[in-house]
């Protein structure tokens, strides 16, 4: 009753003791139940739970059509893994409203033949469409007699052993078929609830029509004197497609469910999904309602191994995707072309891929019949190092089916205005389908950030961006920083560096000096210069308060470089670095490749690096006397 859950709920205080331990109260932050002995090798013994009782219940099924067969059946598979203790249903079953006898003996059958795979005892509850026939003659009780025959009562109770549902016959009126109940069910109620009510168990209502809704019914003056009189729970209808919770109307709560696989026709806001619902039934008394979008328990095998590892060969094979050219700068002068992607397929079955600019996210992910939105796309979105705003604009490009083993090449067009500034990366969502091997269509989302062919000339005052060029899931929520770039004759190239850092870390374990280049421990800064056999790295750790040496990395091997001269400045959040490489530094090569990366740990495990270009494409670096002459004023 819901008197005895309200007066459990108000009245009882329980201080919970577990092993001679007392649990804190919920106000309280209260430590796991393994916390209250801090041996290793224990056995807990756990407490008896309370008993409850899950009941389930079917919404409205009817559309006209087969396609709502599919949510069902889904339901069925639902209900088959969560094993509630008994289903229940608020009607409209099959279609109906037909003078063919045998299409609605087929549709009893087919809808039979479904739930009929139910391992949990069904209740069913009649509505309109399975008792009207097509004779448009409210007098016609021939379809009511074979409902009766295929699923039992129009009207009747059930006691389970915590709880007593009651499944009303909505379609009695004046003992016809149409909206409304008879003197006589009515009569039958009152004794059927006077019953209940001496189980001193919680009581619910179930019909097909929310007849609270019809004035003819007169709720108000035949039922609700026995719904306060015998204290009913919840009374739980369908009908009308629309899923609304109605509050309380004296001590009874009201429910109103939506369908599983009839059709929404309803308002947005009338609950737009298929959905089983749940009566979760206390030994306290007390009846918790909770609704479930059907389809979504999943089977112990949904992802098999073999599935699981083409999409791992997909998503962590960095040469399925090689830019065979990076986009050209539209740094002072607009930019065309078209960005030449070669796609290398790893899997002993056919692929395809396509391309979507990152403002195209989020997008929902499907597999199979489920679909849902994956919040992936956005929760791992970093505007601080991907340009979201970029001058960059990419032709839709036709998607592109890759054999197995095999290969692809695939052009984006692009354009971008120009801009005073260099731009940071683009990013571009490549989306590879595979067919699982349960026939379903697997979406892998292999994002990327787009090359830039960049070109650095110095003395021109501009701040490059030194960007994050490779996509990862730790990359840092902080600005780019960036680099400015000068030359003379007598001191060589100079420098200076401003990054953004709101953790400086200088304390990180020592690794072997090759290993301490690549994936530091600490923040780090690298300058890579020239290429082949002429190649020069030179790192440093970014530390405060101390000597800001460069080494250059030979080999396995970082020996001092006098030939570097720095100066560190750091505040809170920010440091600039500063440094001169004389000019016997440089190697002798011309247009001279350059590449700066600072390595960033922020004290944790990961190390993110960022770089002034990406590795497959260094910037060159252009000399004032190798710089081009600027244009002619118009």
């Amino acid at each position: 009753m819901h008197f005895v859950a309200r007066l459990t709920q108000t009245l009882l205080s329980i201080a919970a003791v577990w092993g001679g331990c007392a649990i804190a109260q919920p106000s309280d932050a209260a430590p796991p139940a393994s916390a209250s002995s801090k041996a290793d090798g224990i056995t807990i013994q756990v407490p008896t739970p309370a008993k409850q009782q899950v009941i389930a219940i079917f919404p409205d099924r009817t559309t006209g059509r087969d396609w709502g067969l599919r949510y069902l059946r889904e339901g069925v598979e639902d209900l088959n893994r969560i094993q509630p203790d008994a289903v229940f249903t608020v009607g409209d079953l099959v279609q109906g409203y037909t003078r063919l006898h045998e299409e609605y003996t087929r549709q009893q059958e087919e809808y039979l033949s479904i739930v009929g795979k139910l391992n949990a005892p069904l209740y069913p509850t009649s509505g309109n469409h399975d008792v009207v026939s097509g004779a448009r003659s409210s007098a016609d009780r021939t379809y009511a007699d074979l409902y009766r025959e295929k699923f039992g009562p129009l009207y009747y109770a059930t006691e389970l052993e915590l709880v007593t549902i009651i499944v009303m016959f909505t379609e009695d009126g004046d003992g016809q078929i149409k909206p409304g109940f008879s003197d006589a069910q009515l009569a039958w109620l009152a004794k059927t609830l006077e019953s209940a009510a001496a189980r001193n168990r919680p009581i619910a209502l179930l019909m097909h029509r929310p007849l609270w809704h019809d004035r003819a019914t007169k709720w108000e003056e035949r039922i609700d004197p026995l719904l306060e009189k015998y204290g009913v729970d919840w009374v739980i209808a369908g009908h009308y497609h629309a899923l609304q919770d109605e509050g309380t109307r004296g001590s009874t709560r009201y429910l109103i469910l939506g369908t599983c696989g009839g059709s929404i026709d309803q308002h947005p806001l009338a609950g737009q999904l298929q959905h089983l619902t749940f009566l979760v039934v206390h030994e306290n008394g007390s009846i918790e309602p909770y609704h479930q979008v059907v389809g979504t328990t999943l089977p112990v095998d949904w992802i098999r191994l073999a599935d699981q590892t083409a999409a791992f060969r997909l998503k962590g094979n960095a040469k399925i995707i090689q830019f065979e050219d990076a986009l050209i700068d539209p740094l002072e002068v607009a930019a065309s072309g078209s960005l030449h992607v070669l796609f290398e397929n790893p899997l002993d079955i056919p692929i395809s891929i396509s391309a979507r600019a990152v403002r195209d996210f989020p997008v929902p992910w499907e597999v199979g019949t489920q679909s849902w939105i994956s919040r992936t796309p956005i929760d791992i979105f970093n505007p601080f190092v991907t340009d979201i705003n970029t001058p960059f604009v990419f032709s839709p490009t036709p998607t592109v089916t890759i054999p197995p083993r095999g290969s692809a090449k695939l052009a984006i067009p692009y354009s971008a205005d120009s801009g005073p500034a260099p731009c940071a990366p683009p990013e571009i969502d490549f989306v590879a389908h595979f067919t699982d091997s349960q026939n379903r269509t697997v979406p892998v989302h292999l994002r990327r950030r787009l090359p830039i062919a960049r070109t650095v000339t110095a003395n021109d005052g501009l701040q490059y961006p030194i960007a994050a060029w490779d996509f990862s899931e730790y990359d840092e929520t902080e600005a780019n920083a960036s680099a400015r770039f000068a030359f003379d004759s007598t001191h060589g190239l100079s420098v200076e560096v401003n990054a953004p850092d709101e953790l400086l870390s200088m304390d990180g374990p020592e690794q072997r000096p090759a290993k301490d280049a690549v994936d530091p421990a600490r923040d780090m800064i690298r300058i890579d210069l020239g290429t082949g056999a002429s190649a020069r790295s030179y790192v440093a750790f970014i530390r405060t308060g101390a000597n800001l040496g460069f080494t250059e990395l030979k080999g396995e091997s970082l020996v001092p470089c006098p030939k570097i001269n720095a100066l560190l400045d750091a505040a809170l959040g920010q440091w600039t670095l500063r440094f001169d490489l004389a000019p016997d530094a440089l190697p002798a090569e011309r247009p001279l490749t350059v590449n700066i990366g600072i390595a960033d740990n922020d004290g944790h495990y990961h190390t993110q690096w960022r770089w002034l270009a990406p590795k497959s494409f260094p910037a060159k670096l252009l000399l004032p006397s190798e710089a081009p002459a600027p244009p002619a004023p118009r």
